[in-house]
């Protein structure tokens, strides 16, 4: 993984929406309220986007009374890196707890229900 930094998933949801656009606090906030379903807090967010920027992953500029944040170059190297270990986690939980085995006896087929 590009400079051996594993991100959690609300770090990862917010480079993610950073690299669509860069946004303000309350705009990350929103988004994540509608991404997540549950609503990310003013003392959860800027800790997190305070780490985000001293890691070099997320950069901010203040524009009036707002302060907008942006993926950096290292940022956007990270987030694909996560993204994809987060992929390969992913596919194997649902692999293990979606589908089961087949009854036809051939050796490593699965077959996924719903």
């Amino acid at each position: 993984m590009p400079d051996d930094i594993n991100l959690g998933v609300l770090e990862l949801q917010i480079l993610w929406l950073l690299g669509k656009q860069p946004q303000h606090g309350y705009s990350l906030m929103a988004r994540l309220k509608a991404l997540k379903k549950t609503e990310v807090k003013q003392g959860t967010l800027y800790p997190t986007m305070a780490r985000l920027v001293r890691k070099g992953l997320a950069k901010s500029r203040r524009e009036g009374s707002r302060i907008i944040y942006s993926l950096t170059p290292k940022g956007r190297r990270v987030l694909k890196a996560n993204a994809a270990e987060m992929v390969r986690m992913l596919a194997g939980i649902i692999g293990d707890f979606y589908c089961k085995p087949k009854l036809c006896g051939r050796r490593g087929e699965r077959e996924c229900s719903g």
